[in-house]
């Protein structure tokens, strides 16, 4: 997918090998991020591209969420799928 640059947040589909980026345009400096399918998401907010099982990705499990911290100030958010095709939303806040 091509990079995106939303206000506020989005909700999309990222697959296996393929990488989302999403750079937010608003003011705040922390991320909501969901899983909203059955496979994994590996997620990074540091400018750099996830990899499943990589060092420095978190997992997001099937059906989780989780907050994070914007350590750049960049408001860049990355993501892939661990398997398949991951369903996801991100929230600027």
């Amino acid at each position: 997918m091509a990079p995106i640059s939303p206000d506020r947040s989005v909700f999309q589909t990222v697959g296996l090998s393929t990488i989302d980026q999403i750079t937010f345009r608003g003011d705040r400096t922390m991320f909501w991020i969901a899983n909203r399918g059955n496979a994994d998401l590996w997620v990074r907010v540091d400018g750099i591209d996830p990899a499943v099982n990589g060092d420095g990705s978190h997992l997001l499990p099937g059906m989780t969420s989780r907050t994070f911290s914007d350590p750049t100030g960049n408001k860049d958010v990355r993501l892939t799928a661990g398997a398949g095709t991951c369903m996801y939303a991100v929230e600027l806040l």
